[in-house]
């Protein structure tokens, strides 16, 4: 069988036309409780918390969005009526259909208990910012009455379309979002809530579908066989006959087929909740790992082509890895991969006696392989390592490999691929093997990386439940090195210690502050409120600009090659610096230990250092004489020049302007 990858494009337009459905999911597909959920969640009482100080307006955005919107011609009103009013009847028919149908019911007791949520969230939030309850439940079926805080309607549309969004397919979806949007901009023109009673009503309807899902699960988004099976024929397999496989560990929808003529074959589904889990992991990753870089910006597709792309430069360099068959798109924007299916068990359902020292060897010679072939698997663990009939072994998984990876990330895997082999025989083994493989600089080289903070939630509750630890592990695999543990390289960004020293930092300094200058938090609050909130945005946004241009003139202060991102953070660090510790001598051993991971002396960091302060404080001396003189902004005249000249006060001459440009 030839690799096809992707599909033509008759084939896609097939896929598209392929005859609708209302529902994506069986009646009986199975339940789970999404991560997307608790962040939704999270993030819509968040976002009414914030709400609350300003509520129920209008605030100064507010009267400039209400103005822009009521601006329109008012013969559209009617339009913005219709539009309201088709988003209530676009919720009400989600929910008489779901009614409607058999095995679904159960999923309208859901819906009622979100509007029960929503309209809950609704009134306690207008409640809080002193409308009444009446007002608010005439504002649920009435548009005539005043702005209201919360909008109410909105908030008990957003609750059914959210609830039902995971049992609907992608068009029903799109057209609920789309009203969503419609019924929004209509609340504002009707006059039926301010702006920020729109965002609390959508916020409030949100928390309450996100709060069902959590409670009662959400389904799989799994397509059946059958979808699958078109699917197959859209891109090219004809006549397959697939049947449905148990989810693995990583939860992934995955199906067997059987094609006449052709070798078994297995289909991976990336769904919209396996796209959802590995987002919010690789971006966890990012940040509580060092190296680690999030996966942000890639579709279902890209991913799936990725795995594709990676699973063949790895097989045409040796490794032993399923052959790719296809890949390509499936219903409801989900993707898939298709590849010979493995005989063979996983290393983590093998016993110890079936787990040879050549299998444990032919692991790391993979391995070594597939390094050797400028990719990084990324999730080693005893599941995606399989033990063929010939006993030896082969990765079922690359899709979360990295190509052209740093040496962190191959070290990395090392260091994984050791606990797995220690996990599936004993330590003593798997060190053994791993020096006949790597040999003792390999085996030293791994060392710094192998702690618990590499290995994923499952590999460490699985080693929780073993008699030896990975310290006893490190030390058992330094041993037969012949050298000493070396220092732990530093995996974690964020741990607990660090969050409890930074939670005591912040409280022995607000103590002091409010110690010496009398200033509490009542008062700091009643200076915020006061603030004005558009400008204070606007600060908030632009200040962390000003160091992208920081960084430039340090590259500017050196002949030394730097990367421009290295450089970047080097200026938020040295701003962290001069907030958490604003001392001169902090500031000089963070930029001495910084040009030092380039190769650059100590005494030509210091040098560095004092151009870049020298240089820029220079330029601080001039901005401020160009505001003095020519009064720019904060200034109501130029230095030097008479109450009366108005004229000359403007800061509009010509030759000011251009030595403003020019410095």
């Amino acid at each position: 069988m030839s690799d096809r990858i992707g599909a033509p494009e008759r084939s896609r337009r097939g896929l598209r036309l392929r005859g609708f459905h209302w529902f994506s999911s069986q009646s009986h597909a199975p339940v789970r409780r999404r991560p997307t959920d608790v962040v939704l969640l999270v993030a819509s009482i968040f976002g009414l918390l914030l709400l609350a100080p300003f509520a129920p307006g209008p605030t100064t955005v507010d009267d400039a969005l209400t103005t822009a919107v009521q601006a329109l011609p008012s013969y559209l009103d009617w339009v913005f009526a219709v539009g309201y009013t088709l988003a209530a009847a676009w919720g009400v028919l989600l929910f008489l259909v779901t009614v409607a149908t058999p095995g679904r019911r159960v999923v309208a007791g859901y819906m009622l208990l979100a509007v029960a949520g929503a309209l809950a969230v609704a009134a306690a939030a207008g409640a809080s910012a002193g409308t009444g309850w009446g007002e608010s439940w005439r504002a649920l079926w009435s548009t005539g009455s005043s702005p209201t805080y919360a909008a109410v309607r909105l908030a008990v549309v957003t609750a059914l379309v959210v609830t039902a969004s995971p049992q609907v397919s992608q068009p029903i979806r799109r057209v609920g979002r789309l009203l969503l949007a419609v019924a929004a901009v209509s609340a504002v023109v009707l006059g039926v809530a301010y702006p920020i009673g729109v965002l609390a009503g959508f916020l409030g309807g949100l928390a309450a579908g996100a709060a069902v899902h959590l409670v009662a699960g959400s389904p799989a988004g799994r397509p059946s066989p059958h979808r699958v099976a078109e699917a197959l024929g859209d891109l090219g397999l004809l006549d397959a006959d697939v049947a449905d496989l148990p989810p693995d560990v990583t939860r992934a929808s995955r199906y067997s087929a059987h094609v006449p003529g052709e070798a078994p074959l297995l289909v991976t589904v990336l769904g919209r909740d396996e796209w959802d889990a590995q987002t919010i992991a690789s971006v966890w990753a990012s940040v509580s790992r060092r190296g680690e870089r999030p996966s942000l910006g890639m579709s279902r597709l890209d991913r799936v082509e990725h795995a594709a792309m990676a699973s063949l430069i790895a097989h045409r360099a040796g490794v032993r890895v399923p052959r790719v068959v296809l890949a390509g798109p499936a219903a409801e924007g989900d993707a898939l991969l298709v590849t010979e299916a493995v005989a063979g068990a996983p290393l983590a359902e093998l016993p110890p006696d079936l787990v040879s020292d050549s299998l444990l060897d032919d692991a790391w010679a993979q391995m070594v392989a597939l390094h050797g072939a400028r990719i990084a698997h990324g999730h080693v663990d005893s599941w995606g390592i399989v033990r063929d009939p010939e006993g030896r072994a082969t990765f079922t998984d690359l899709s979360t490999a990295r190509v052209g990876p740093e040496r962190s990330d191959v070290m990395t895997d090392r260091a994984r691929l050791l606990v797995v082999c220690a996990l599936a025989s004993d330590p003593d083994r798997a060190t053994a093997s791993a020096l006949r493989v790597l040999g003792t600089d390999g085996v030293a080289e791994l060392l710094p990386f192998l702690q618990s903070a590499v290995l994923d939630h499952r590999t460490r509750s699985t080693v929780a439940d073993r008699t030896w630890t990975v310290t006893e592990l490190r030390a058992a695999a330094a041993a037969v090195a012949g050298v000493a543990p070396p220092p732990l390289e530093q995996v974690r960004r964020v741990t607990l210690r660090s969050l409890v020293h930074l939670g005591l930092i912040a409280l022995v300094t607000f103590g002091l502050i409010s110690a010496f200058s009398g200033i509490d938090l009542a008062v700091v609050w009643d200076e915020i409120s006061s603030a004005d909130w558009l400008f204070l945005t606007i600060a908030l946004l632009v200040s962390p600009l000003a160091q992208v241009f920081f960084a430039v003139g340090t590259m500017g202060a050196t002949t030394a090659p730097l990367r421009y991102v290295p450089v970047l953070m080097l200026q938020y660090a040295v701003q962290f610096i001069a907030l958490a510790l604003p001392a001169t001598a902090a500031r000089v051993a963070l930029d001495i230990r910084f040009f030092q991971s380039f190769g650059i002396a100590a005494g030509a960091s210091v040098s560095i250092g004092v151009i870049d302060s020298a240089s820029g404080f220079v330029v601080q001396v001039a901005l401020m004489l160009v505001i003095v003189l020519s009064g720019l902004p904060g200034f109501e005249q130029p230095l030097g020049s008479s109450a009366t000249g108005s004229e000359s006060g403007d800061g509009s001459d010509p030759s000011v302007l251009v030595l403003t440009v020019v410095i």
